[in-house]
Formats: structure tokens, sequence, C-alpha cells
């Protein structure tokens, strides 16, 4: 099955165009070339050519970071959840910014101790919250974590990061994404940032 899609199981969230996807990792398939197909199918269309490739923000290497895609006008987001990949895909004209994170339910929370907010562990949820974001910003988990702030209002759930101003820093994208609840697998909890044009 060497990275193919095969038997993705696809859900659509509606709001910005953006599509997700998720598969099992068979064994003999190494992860990251089914995540890699797993965007190519969602990027483009039959008998297009489109390659994704990685690109980190703080040190300019390609075996890590964010996912770009070249051959069509998108932005990608991956994450890993065990034996899970999942993926987001949305046109770059309607969406500035895409992250994507999940989390399987076994994890045990108390791993997340003190990681957001010190000395009292996270939930799930807001794990997955925070990464969406970090991933959305493009610098990851080279910003810390706690430095993320989840926001209600009645225009819904939004993120962003303390301390970030206009054109502040290098490599931030000074956005206040969406975060939306994605329905995936059973056992799993995915969470969606999005910053629309």
């Amino acid at each position: 099955m060497s990275g193919q899609p095969g038997h993705a199981r696809a859900s659509v969230v509606r709001r910005s165009g953006v599509r997700v996807a998720w598969q099992a990792i068979p064994r003999e398939c190494a992860r990251r070339d089914l995540a890699d197909a797993l965007v190519a199918s969602l990027a483009g269309s039959h008998g297009d050519s489109i390659t994704v490739g990685r690109r980190c923000e703080r040190c300019g290497a390609s075996n890590h970071g964010r996912p770009f895609v070249v051959g069509a006008a998108v932005h990608a987001s991956i994450s890993y959840a065990g034996d899970l990949v999942v993926v987001a895909v949305a046109d770059s004209r309607r969406v500035l910014a895409l992250g994507i994170d999940a989390e399987r339910v076994s994890r045990v929370c108390h791993d997340l101790r003190g990681v957001i907010t010190p000395g009292r562990a996270a939930s799930l949820r807001r794990w997955t919250r925070v990464e969406a974001v970090l991933k959305a910003d493009g610098r990851g988990l080279s910003i810390e974590p706690d430095r993320v702030r989840i926001e209600r209002s009645i225009r819904g759930v939004h993120g962003s990061i303390a301390g970030e101003g206009t054109g502040s820093t290098a490599g931030a994208l000074d956005i206040r994404p969406r975060l939306l609840r994605v329905r995936g697998p059973r056992g799993v909890v995915i969470s969606l940032a999005v910053a629309s044009v």
C-alpha cells in the first residue's frame, strides 16, 4: 500500500472550505508517505502533479516543519495520533492559515500537567486546540504552549498567542484562528484552527 490513501475515511468541514481526511497507518507504510498521499488526494484533481514538502520556520530544514504543497493553491496541516494520520487541506485563496491536531483518547491527561497551565492538567480538547493554533501560526512547539489563549465569544471559539503584536515576531502570522471540532474516528479528539482571508 506504499503511501496510497486507499480506504481513507474523509470528513468535510464546510466552514472556510477545509477538507479533512484520516486513515490508519498500515505497518508496511511510512507514516509521512501516507500523510503526503492523503494531502495530495485532497489537494488535487485527477492527473494533477502534486508534491508535498516541509519547511521549518525556525531553522529552514526540509525534514520537518510546516507542510507545503507544490502544484495546488492550498494550505495543508498534518497530525498523527498513534497509528492514525489526520490531514487538513484548504484553498489558499480562502484560508490564510490552517492547523490540525489529533490525539487518541487513551492518552493520559496527566502527561499534559503544567504544559498549558502551571500545576494543572489539560483536557485533550484543550491540548488539541492549543497545538492546532501553534501549527496554524507556523512556529509549532517552538512557542511555549502556555502562551496560547483560547477565547469564547458569540462568534465562536478562537485562539491567539499571548504577547504577539502586529508584526512583532519573525515567522508569526499574527492570526486569531477560529477553532473547530472535527468529528473523527471513535476515540480520537481532533481540533482544527482556521484563519480565513
